[in-house]
């Protein structure tokens, strides 16, 4: 199975690096077509990390890990879609373009309200205020950025609101992965601290479950913020591009277009750290 997978992740950056030329190049069929398809073969990896899934370690479920994998599977596949609509905004015709923008936004909404629900679903080590913040960290910055971009250079128009409300559904993605990320982190590393020294249950969570929350959970903890963080970086370099006059500058194709394929593989990833082989 790991080999399969290996494949496809090769397969996935050489469409991507194939792709990223053809886009500095010009906007055409051939770039909606290669970048779908390397975004297909993330989709391809989720979907048969669900399917065929190794051993949970210590051969127990995760709490409401059925539900995490399904919607990571599901958001990957919208932002396969979103994908397509985007790309394809740039060569239909002009009264078509709006209409394909506001899809592919849309289409990426869903993936992050997807991914907020997932990580939800392995968030139940947090208290409440962690994941507070992040809400109105997101509302802060969705507002911001709505009120602000002229003053930043940029043009929204007619995609002001719906721009506004993806990057407070970006921001909220990101901020509440970081943080489980770092509460999880905080928890692990005070239960194994205190069992370590009492070989007693933490009053967090029961002590046998350490190995499982310490090495299934965290490491899926990681590789969702540390996906959240590159399609945070993707996003942000992608709205000059879209609506500033960065166009298809190569700098600006190139760190978009890693840290979204980086993303998207990392989001797959998670999938695969809840195992223990394969």
């Amino acid at each position: 199975m790991i080999t399969i997978i290996s494949i496809l992740i090769f397969a996935m950056w050489v469409l991507a690096i194939w792709f990223m030329f053809v886009r500095i190049e010009g906007y055409s069929k051939k770039d909606v077509i290669l970048k779908s398809a390397a975004t297909g073969c993330i989709v391809i990896i989720a979907i048969l990390a669900n399917l065929f899934r190794g051993t949970v370690y210590d051969g127990n479920g995760i709490t409401g890990e059925k539900l995490f994998r399904w919607l990571i599977v599901i958001g990957l596949i919208f932002g396969l879609l979103g994908d397509i609509r985007l790309g394809q905004s740039h060569i239909v015709d002009r009264d078509k373009k709006v209409s394909c923008m506001k899809q592919g936004i849309i289409c990426f909404g869903i993936d992050h309200i997807c991914n907020i629900a997932a990580i939800w679903q392995i968030s139940y080590l947090l208290e409440k205020k962690y994941l507070i913040i992040p809400a109105v960290a997101a509302v802060v910055l969705a507002v911001g950025i709505g009120f602000g971009a002229r003053k930043l250079g940029f043009h929204f128009g007619r995609y002001t609101v719906i721009v506004s409300a993806y990057v407070g559904l970006l921001s909220l993605d990101s901020f509440t992965a970081w943080s489980v990320w770092r509460g999880m982190k905080t928890y692990v590393t005070a239960a194994e601290t205190l069992y370590n020294e009492t070989a007693a249950a933490t009053g967090v969570y029961d002590a046998a479950m350490l190995p499982t929350l310490g090495y299934v959970i965290l490491p899926v903890a990681v590789a969702f913020a540390a996906g959240q963080l590159a399609f945070f970086i993707s996003d942000a370099s992608l709205i000059p591009m879209y609506f500033g006059k960065c166009g298809r500058k190569p700098h600006y194709v190139i760190v978009n277009h890693v840290s979204y394929y980086l993303a998207q593989q990392l989001m797959a990833f998670t999938l695969l750290s809840f195992t223990q082989s394969w």
